[in-house]
C-alpha cells in the first residue's frame, strides 16, 4: 500500500460544532462565508489532484446548498453528518433514525443519491450507542466514520481497534468502521486526525505522527471549513462563554490549512470509497468489538474537535 491518507471534510458552520453549548442557535449559516471557506478547501485538493469526503450535516446543506453543489460537482464524495448535529448518545433509535432519515432526504434532494458513510457529530457513538451501527444498516450505509479510538474527555472508545475493519453489531450484522487517525505510544494513543488536534499541534510533530503510520496503515483525517477561512471567527453573541468558545476556536486556526496544504504535497489522499475500492483496504481478521469488562488501552485525556 502506497503512502495514502483518507481526507474527510464535516460540512458545517463554525457554530454548529459547538454553539449549543453557549446559546448559539444552530440554525444560522453565514452562506457566503461558507462557500468562500468550501470553495478554498477545493482549490487545494484540485491543486493537489486529492479526493475527500465531505460528511455534510443536514440543516447546513438546507441553509447553503450552493455549498454542497460545489462539492458535488468537483466530484468528491457526499456523505451524511446527521440532520440537526444531535449527540448520538443523548438519542434513542427512533430520533436517531429520525434525524438520519431527515439528512437522507436533504442529501438525496440536493445530490440525486442516498449517502452511503456517516460521521456522528463530536463522535458521539461510543459504548452506550453502539446500537447506532445497526440503525445506520437499517437505514442503507455501507461505512461508518464516528469512533474516535482513545480516551478522551468528551468523546472516545480508547480499546476500539485503530485500523478500518469490519465492525459486527448488536445485531450480528456487519457494517465498515473507519476509526479516525491516533498514534500509538506506549500505553497512550495520541489523537492526531485533525480538527482542534491540527490547531494545537505543532506541525514537526503532525508530521512525525503521520509518517509513523508508514505504507502499511492509513489514517483517517477530518477537517471543517472554518478552518480554511482567512478572517478570524466572529461570534454572533457577546456573553463570556461565546467569547471564550470563539477564542478556543480561533487558536492556532490559522496554521490549519498551510499544514494540510504541505501533507497533500507528500501524501496521496483519497476519500473514504476510493480508499474501500482497494482490496487491501481492510484489516483482516479483526475480531468483532464489544464493551469489554475490564478498562483498555488508555490514552491522553483529550476532548476537542
Amino acid at each position: 500500500m502506497d503512502q495514502l491518507a483518507v481526507l474527510s471534510f464535516d460540512l458545517e458552520d463554525w457554530f454548529q460544532l459547538t454553539g449549543r453549548r453557549v446559546g448559539i442557535s444552530p440554525g444560522r449559516v453565514t452562506r457566503g462565508r461558507l462557500r468562500a471557506q468550501v470553495g478554498r478547501i477545493l482549490e487545494m485538493l484540485q491543486r493537489h489532484d486529492a479526493r475527500a469526503t465531505f460528511f455534510v450535516l443536514g440543516m447546513t446543506a438546507e441553509s447553503c446548498p450552493e455549498a454542497v453543489e460545489d462539492v458535488r460537482r468537483a466530484g468528491h464524495e457526499i456523505a451524511s453528518h446527521g440532520y440537526g448535529h444531535e449527540l448520538v448518545r443523548t438519542l434513542t433509535p427512533e430520533t436517531f433514525r429520525a434525524d438520519l432519515d431527515r439528512s437522507i432526504t436533504v442529501l438525496r434532494q440536493l445530490c440525486g443519491a442516498t449517502p452511503l458513510g456517516y460521521r456522528a457529530p463530536e463522535f458521539s457513538i461510543d459504548r452506550a450507542s453502539f446500537w447506532a451501527l445497526d440503525v445506520l444498516l437499517d437505514c442503507g450505509f455501507e461505512y461508518d466514520s464516528s469512533v474516535f479510538p482513545f480516551r478522551g474527555r468528551r468523546y472516545g472508545v480508547p480499546d476500539f481497534p485503530i485500523d478500518a475493519h469490519r465492525v459486527t453489531t448488536p445485531s450480528g450484522r456487519s457494517i465498515i468502521e473507519l476509526p479516525l487517525a491516533v498514534v500509538p505510544a506506549g500505553s497512550q494513543r495520541i489523537p492526531v486526525a485533525g480538527g482542534g488536534y491540527w490547531r494545537l499541534l505543532p506541525e514537526r510533530a503532525l508530521g512525525w505522527a503521520i509518517d509513523r503510520f508508514g505504507e502499511q496503515r492509513v489514517p483517517v483525517l477530518y477537517f471543517h471549513p472554518a478552518e480554511f477561512d482567512l478572517r478570524r471567527l466572529n461570534p454572533p453573541l457577546r456573553s463570556a462563554a461565546v467569547l471564550r468558545l470563539a477564542l478556543q476556536q480561533n487558536l492556532g486556526r490559522s496554521t490549519v490549512a498551510g499544514k494540510l496544504d504541505r501533507l497533500l504535497a507528500r501524501r496521496r489522499c483519497v476519500g473514504v470509497r476510493e480508499f474501500l475500492a482497494r482490496p487491501d483496504a481492510l484489516t483482516r481478521g479483526t475480531p468483532a468489538w464489544a464493551p469489554p469488562a475490564a478498562a483498555g488501552t488508555g490514552g491522553m485525556g483529550l476532548g476537542i474537535s
